[in-house]
């Protein structure tokens, strides 16, 4: 069931990041075509946004100073929870108690825009 959960999350945001694409136009070039070089190994690095793991009080805070760019949060019954940003970085933590991540969300997104799901 996590594993279901995690992905529909994922096909959902990927679904609507491509939906504010086609809204504004943003349509990416076609990749040119590979050459031998491109074919050679190479060690791959991440090139988006990290995925940072904090303490609740900081992860608190973000979430009010960043309120508007939020895209989605994952919580489990673990209270592991997860904060997706509309810019692709994410941000983790430990809720203290059960519930506090809804109750935060609810606090900066009394009108409900932002997805949660639970695991």
């Amino acid at each position: 069931m996590r594993h279901l959960t995690g992905w529909l999350l994922s096909a959902m945001i990927l679904a609507c990041t491509r939906l504010e694409r086609r809204a504004a136009g943003d349509r990416a070039p076609p990749p040119p075509p590979e050459t031998a070089a491109d074919t050679a190994p190479r060690i791959l690095t991440p090139s988006g946004p990290a995925d940072s793991a904090l303490a609740w009080e900081a992860l608190a805070a973000a979430v009010r100073r960043r309120a508007g760019e939020i895209r989605a949060v994952t919580e489990s019954r673990s209270r592991r929870v997860t904060v997706h940003f509309r810019d692709g970085s994410s941000l983790r933590s430990v809720e203290p108690e059960p519930g506090a991540m809804r109750r935060l969300v609810k606090e900066v997104d009394p009108a409900g825009e932002i997805l949660v799901a639970t695991d």
